[in-house]
């Protein structure tokens, strides 16, 4: 894994796993109180083999890289531990923060779900992406892991 990757262990306070969903909480670290977000595989679908990939993050913890470390992690988990074929993600179309962490991890954009999601009081639309297992390991950004 990536020398981040390792930063996302150490502040996963407690999982959370089911035959659906399994995910973290993000522990504030040394000297920051309260929860950092929750990152999560939800929708697991075993047939498919094919899961959703979920983050929210609080603002104090966003714009340190920690968004890209954790999905890294999660697509490691998905893949390898749990064998997953298929990722998916949706996000605002407007969230560039999460769209830049996706598109560094290898996920592609699939398309849009035209005002799709009501978010701060209007519809929004959201875009959809995708990450395919055999992408993520002929991914050549992954070859320090």
């Amino acid at each position: 894994m990536a020398a981040g990757s390792a930063r996302v262990h150490r502040v996963a306070v407690r999982g959370v796993r089911s035959r659906r969903r399994c995910g973290v909480l993000l522990g504030g670290g040394v000297g920051v109180g309260g929860t950092g977000g929750e990152a999560l595989l939800w929708g697991i679908d075993a047939h498919n083999r094919s899961a959703h990939l979920g983050l929210a993050l609080r603002p104090a913890f966003r714009g340190r890289g920690l968004g890209t470390d954790v999905v890294r992690v999660l697509c490691h988990y998905g893949f390898v531990v749990c064998g997953l074929h298929r990722l998916q993600m949706e996000t605002l179309a407007d969230n560039t923060a999460m769209l830049a962490a996706a598109e560094s991890v290898g996920f592609a954009v699939e398309g849009t779900l035209r005002q799709a999601a009501w978010a701060y009081g209007a519809f929004a639309d959201q875009t959809v992406l995708g990450l395919l297992a055999e992408d993520w390991r002929t991914d050549p950004r992954r070859s320090s892991e």
